[in-house]
């Protein structure tokens, strides 16, 4: 009977957390100087919603060759890389959020058009 098994499953969550942990750095370094020109602010309050859907999802396939390429995690394969591509979209928009809140530009009870 073996004991390495709970180890192995830990360390593949603290290398996730990890990852996440860079993923999150990397959303910073490209969000803060995008969300410091009033441009930015304005192009996402006046442009229509179907516009900003269709920029969303014409980046999925870069954000998925990025993934393929150089993925914030080791794991490799078409599910994995996928799955990448799916949190790596969460953690800019949630960076993004956040960085909007600090800067007082959204506030805690702005509609969700905002």
């Amino acid at each position: 009977m073996t004991t390495a098994a709970p180890f192995v499953n830990l360390d593949r969550e603290r290398a996730y957390v990890s990852d996440l942990g860079r993923a999150f750095a990397g959303a910073l370094v490209f969000n803060i100087p995008l969300l410091m020109t009033m441009e930015m602010w304005e192009q996402g309050v006046v442009m229509d919603r179907w516009r900003l859907l269709t920029f969303i999802l014409c980046g999925l396939p870069l954000l998925y060759g990025l993934s393929y390429y150089a993925g914030f995690s080791k794991r490799r394969g078409l599910v994995n890389d996928a799955l990448d591509t799916a949190v790596a979209l969460a953690v800019g928009f949630v960076t993004a959020s956040l960085l909007l809140i600090l800067f007082g530009v959204v506030e805690w009870d702005a509609p969700p058009r905002e």
